[in-house]
């Protein structure tokens, strides 16, 4: 839990080996100035501003997935409602293991194993769909797993990010700026951009681009 206004320091000499630690709980008031100041630690590292930039564009690639997904499905493939529903179905089946297990995956592979799986299945999907024929839209539950892996590593990587990259006092507020950048910021600019390329030059080149703008972090999350 984060301390009040008034609170004292968020730890002893210990917190100074935390990741990236972001500054004394104590110095800090509450709401907007410790959300910038969370924010300002973060970008002070390099390392840690590398891995927010890479969670920020999964989250805008992932966000034209969940907004816009079954709009193609139906205009593109011409896919049934029963179909689309099927697509959600074999998604959560594949996040619910994951999500069951995110404690031991995280201690065997680590947050950045975790992300880069995320951004590799989420590339691989994207992609795929563009391959898929109309005439054999089914195909695409074929591909549902790859989601429900992206989904599940992504929110595990980026949880277990936060924790270890903000310092004893300030995870609520941590995980907030990130939740903020991820479901708010993220699709704010993804979606109309991501409309005006579908009404431009179409949905498939909107997937593929969608792709290549994630795929490239994956050097990011060494």
């Amino acid at each position: 839990g984060e301390d009040g206004e008034d609170g004292e320091d968020g730890g002893d000499g210990g917190d100074g080996d935390r990741l990236g630690s972001v500054g004394r709980c104590g110095s800090v008031g509450t709401g907007v100035s410790r959300a910038l100041y969370v924010l300002r630690g973060f970008c002070k590292n390099p390392a840690n501003g590398a891995m927010l930039l890479v969670f920020v564009v999964l989250a805008m690639g992932m966000c034209i997935i969940e907004d816009m997904v079954f709009l193609y499905f139906s205009e593109s493939l011409h896919a049934s409602n029963l179909l689309m529903g099927g697509t959600v179905v074999v998604t959560v089946i594949f996040e619910i293991p994951i999500f069951a297990y995110s404690q031991r995956c995280l201690s065997r592979l680590g947050p950045n194993t975790l992300l880069t799986m995320a951004i590799l299945c989420y590339s691989t999907r994207v992609v795929g769909y563009t391959m898929v024929p109309p005439s054999h839209g089914w195909l695409v539950l074929i591909l549902e797993p790859l989601h429900g892996i992206t989904y599940a590593c992504s929110k595990t990587a980026l949880i277990e990010f936060v924790a270890r990259a903000t310092e004893m006092g300030f995870e609520a507020t941590a995980q907030g700026v990130m939740q903020s950048l991820t479901s708010g910021v993220a699709p704010l600019v993804a979606l109309p951009l991501a409309g005006f390329i579908t009404d431009s030059v179409g949905a498939n080149y909107l997937y593929r681009g969608a792709a290549c703008m994630v795929r490239p972090r994956v050097g990011f999350c060494g």
